[in-house]
Formats: C-alpha cells, sequence, structure tokens
C-alpha cells in the first residue's frame, strides 16, 4: 500500500483533493492508521480516482459522481448518463453562443457611437389579422425558443398552400412577466387563403385558426437578438411611451422580421399596443 503522498504523486493529484473525496464518501483510503492518522491506499485505487477524475472533467457534479461510483451501472446505463451530459454541454454551448454575439454586437455598437440611436420608436396603429397558432404556458426561454423552432419547421409543412402563412408571430398573454411562467402564443400570421376550421396537432400544442383585432395605437420598435437582449431595446419604447403620455394596453406581440437560424440572431419587431391613461 501508499501513503497519501505517495498516491498522490503516482496520480497527479494533492492530498488537500484526496482529502476532501475521503470526507465526501468519493474514494475512502483502503486503510487508517489509528495511531497516526495516516491515509494509505492500494494501487487498484488508482482506477476509481482515474474514473472520478474523468466524470469530472465531463462536467459531472461530485454529488453525481458520489451516485455513479456506488452504483453498477451497466454500459447501457453509463451510456445514457452520458449522452444525458452531453445534451447539457450543447444547451450551455448554444447559451454561450448567444452571449457571444450579444458582447460582439454591444462592441460594435460602441465603437460606431450607435448604441442609443439604434432603437427608433414608432406608434402607429396594427391592423386585424388572422393567425395559425398555439398557446402555451412555458417555464423557461429555452421552451419558448423550442416551441418557436418547432413551429417553425412543422407549420409550414402541414399546411398545403405554405403561401398562405406569412411571418412568425409570438403574443405574450400574460399581465406580468415571470421567466419560469411564460404564457405565450405562436404561430404565423396568414397572409392568403386557408380554411378557417383548420386545426392539428404538433408536438402536443393544438393548432388551430383565430382572428386579432386591430389595435388602434401600438408603441413599436426593432430588437436584433433573442429574449435575453430585449431590455436595450424597449428603452427608448419605454420613453417615447411616457412622453407621450400613454400606457400599455393588452398583449405585446413579436413580429419575426427575420426568424432565428443557426448562425444568425432572430430580427424582431416589438408591438406593444397602447392608450390613454384614462381609456376604460
Amino acid at each position: 500500500m501508499f501513503r497519501i503522498g505517495d498516491f498522490s504523486r503516482l496520480a497527479h493529484v494533492s492530498t488537500r483533493l484526496l482529502r476532501h473525496y475521503d470526507e465526501l464518501g468519493l474514494l475512502r483510503p483502503a486503510e487508517v492508521d489509528t495511531q497516526t492518522g495516516y491515509r494509505y491506499y492500494r494501487a487498484a485505487q488508482l482506477g476509481d480516482l482515474n474514473r472520478i477524475l474523468v466524470l469530472r472533467d465531463l462536467g459531472f457534479r461530485l454529488e453525481q459522481i458520489g451516485e455513479l461510483v456506488e452504483q453498477s451501472l451497466t454500459t447501457d446505463q453509463l451510456r445514457a448518463m452520458l449522452l444525458m451530459r452531453k445534451t447539457e454541454v450543447e444547451q450551455e454551448l448554444a447559451r454561450q453562443g448567444e452571449r457571444l454575439q450579444r458582447l460582439e454586437q454591444r462592441i460594435d455598437e460602441l465603437e460606431r457611437g450607435t448604441e442609443d440611436t439604434l432603437d427608433d420608436v414608432l406608434l402607429r396603429p396594427l391592423p386585424a389579422i388572422r393567425l395559425l397558432s398555439t398557446r402555451a404556458r412555458l417555464g423557461s426561454f429555452e421552451q419558448a425558443q423550442a416551441l418557436v423552432g418547432t413551429l417553425k419547421r412543422e407549420l409550414p409543412a402541414r399546411v398545403k398552400r405554405r403561401r398562405s402563412l406569412g411571418r412568425m408571430l409570438v403574443l405574450q398573454h400574460a399581465t406580468h412577466f415571470e421567466p419560469d411562467a411564460l404564457d405565450l402564443e405562436v404561430g404565423f400570421t396568414i397572409e392568403g387563403e386557408l380554411d378557417p376550421a383548420t386545426h392539428f396537432g404538433v408536438a402536443g400544442h393544438e393548432v388551430s385558426v383565430r382572428d386579432l383585432p386591430a389595435v388602434p395605437k401600438a408603441a413599436i420598435c426593432v430588437r436584433v437578438g433573442f429574449p435575453q437582449a430585449v431590455h436595450r431595446a424597449v428603452r427608448n419604447l419605454a420613453r417615447v411611451v411616457e412622453a407621450a403620455g400613454l400606457r400599455l394596453a393588452g398583449e405585446n406581440r413579436e413580429l419575426f422580421l427575420k426568424p432565428p437560424s443557426a448562425r444568425e440572431a432572430p430580427v424582431i419587431e416589438l408591438q406593444f399596443p397602447v392608450q390613454p391613461p384614462d381609456t376604460p
């Protein structure tokens, strides 16, 4: 057997880390001298330590590693765990990619001196439109983006007259914003002929046709980027609404001028219905 110092040299890990793993129950010494408190390890434990280090390098939490070490997982079970971790890493890379896009955009705006002038705001009416849409309650931006992606892919394929579909539109029905309780209606505007009775299911969501009434006045601006970038886009919009003595009225809408893709951020027209404060 090897004393902890020698074992650490063989394994290329610190004695402090070995003691930490001992405290967590991840890697117990083979023996502990009751008189001196010295920890001793066997050569076979190098394999156990290597497994722990590999799982940690793959991003598993120590609690998860403890469960994996304690259980005698089959090859299929371990493969399923690794696939799940792979999905988590892919999602994190996607979030980091979006963050990088926002950083590059902000740097570019600062260098061009356009940070405060990008968000032009208009006050104009919105016409009545017909939608092919579904309403869903979702628990995160990621779920909302997944639904948008699914409908963007599936709806044109399910409608016989594809030219009937116009732009994607998202309505936010909630009276206040909660990132883990989104109440959204997602679909396409209908530009051509489409049977008003059209309805079908997509990925567990019921899709149907409905009419959206006209809005006498709305505050409108354009956002480039994902939902997390909305704050700066609506800053000037809020100033215009406040200066005009108006208040928000009804569900705000997001009209996709350019839908999201794997390479480019979406371009979205934000539409906030407004009215005078004394309007019933």
